[in-house]
């Protein structure tokens, strides 16, 4: 009887078996008595294998999860942002498609006045949202139903995302507000029950610099609402000036719209929680510099964010002036009182601010007023995006320089 082991069922027709003892051939090329060249054979196999295991997966597996869809609502959240923080979306578009048909002229300049500043926000809105433009050339019914239903879509994300930009700079103010000023009463993350004018921190915040805070007569007055010192109207804010500017009547827009609270809102909503963070280290190490105690509060994890807002929303490393305006309000609403969101509150009504601050940058006045605005801007663009100014810069530089050199 043969002492051969059995037959291999894998094995191929006219193929010899092997024995336990014996080594199957890397292949035909490999001289098996180099243990170096079997080695090197036995791991080019290794790979060859990974691959066609990778690839075998890849073939076999499910379906890989489908990425959260870009939404109506979701196409919306920018809008309120940098196109439009009050505007119905369908006044714009109606007041747009007027003017193809009808041109700019309105019955009186004050109305014309408001129809230029919504009409404005008709390309920042089909920058946002192109696909906008697509939709609207789909006529009849089905049309007019799809672009009504398309707007009540955007219009519900654009409100969303108000909506949380107002909680988030909430909370941010109260951190902000209890680490520098270290007020006798401390701001509360989760309400605004104790903020306005009855605060003597968020109170002072809320009067033009053209009041003395500190004085305590003054305080009484304002919080009294008494004549000569009803500051409803005065947009002209502490909380938007830069620290230490005194308040001069004749130059009443140096230091306006500086101020590190309001660079520390725009960087919560802008750009990123880490930035935001920077700025107020920042501050506090100024107030260490100055001998004033730390404040210690309770640290939180920071949230990983993939992309920042400016970059979502095509900003292309530029503050615009409607982007100041928003955080501006979503500031000055959360330095209040106010329970909910609201147009006004205490007679400060927050769409005339708005408007007043927009005008400030885009309405056409002399050039002395003009140059100052788009000075304040350029400040803004190097306070929040320093890398992309940066990059401007030295292309420029360098374009001139390859503009001036002699032919040759």
């Amino acid at each position: 009887m043969s002492s051969d082991p059995p037959s291999s069922p894998c094995r191929g027709r006219g193929s010899a078996a092997l024995r336990p003892n014996q080594l199957a051939s890397p292949g035909p090329n490999v001289n098996i008595s180099d243990a170096a060249e079997v080695a090197a054979a036995l791991a080019t196999y290794k790979r060859q294998l990974a691959s066609l295991s990778k690839k075998l997966d890849e073939a076999t597996q499910a379906t890989p999860p489908a990425k959260r869809p870009i939404t109506h609502k979701t196409m919306g959240r920018g809008i309120r942002k940098i196109v439009t923080l009050f505007d119905n979306l369908s006044c714009m578009l109606n007041e747009a498609d007027r003017r193809t048909f009808e041109g700019p002229a309105a019955k009186d300049p004050t109305q014309q006045h408001r129809l230029d500043r919504i009409y404005r926000a008709y390309p920042l809105f089909i920058q946002l949202v192109p696909h906008f433009r697509t939709l609207a050339m789909v006529q009849g019914p089905e049309g007019v139903d799809a672009v009504n239903t398309f707007l009540t879509k955007l219009q519900e994300g654009a409100n969303n995302a108000r909506s949380d930009d107002v909680r988030r700079i909430k909370e941010e103010v109260a951190d902000c507000i209890n680490a520098r000023y270290r007020p006798a009463t401390l701001l509360q993350k989760t309400n605004r029950d104790n903020r306005g004018l009855q605060h003597d921190v968020c109170g002072g915040l809320l009067t033009p610099l053209m009041y003395d805070w500190n004085d305590l007569d003054v305080r009484a007055k304002i919080r009294g609402s008494k004549p000569g010192y009803i500051i409803s109207s005065n947009y002209y804010l502490t909380c938007l000036y830069a620290k230490d500017t005194i308040f001069n009547p004749r130059r009443i827009e140096v230091g306006f719209l500086r101020s590190d609270l309001l660079l520390t809102m725009y960087h919560i909503t802008f750009t990123s929680p880490s930035s935001a963070e920077s700025l107020k280290q920042a501050i506090e190490h100024e107030q260490s510099a100055q001998g004033e105690p730390p404040f210690k509060k309770v640290k939180t994890s920071p949230k990983a964010t993939k992309s920042c807002v400016s970059s979502l929303l095509n900003m292309d490393g530029k503050v615009t002036p409607r982007s100041i305006a928003y955080v501006a309000v979503l500031l000055v609403f959360n330095l209040t009182e106010a329970s909910t969101w609201t147009e006004s509150h205490n007679n400060f009504s927050f769409v005339a601010f708005y408007n007043f601050i927009i005008d400030y940058f885009e309405e056409e006045r002399d050039a002395a007023s003009t140059r100052r605005a788009g000075e304040l801007l350029e400040w803004w663009n190097q306070q929040i995006f320093p890398e992309h100014v940066s990059a401007v810069t030295d292309s420029d530089e360098s374009r001139n320089m390859l503009l001036d050199q002699d032919d040759y």
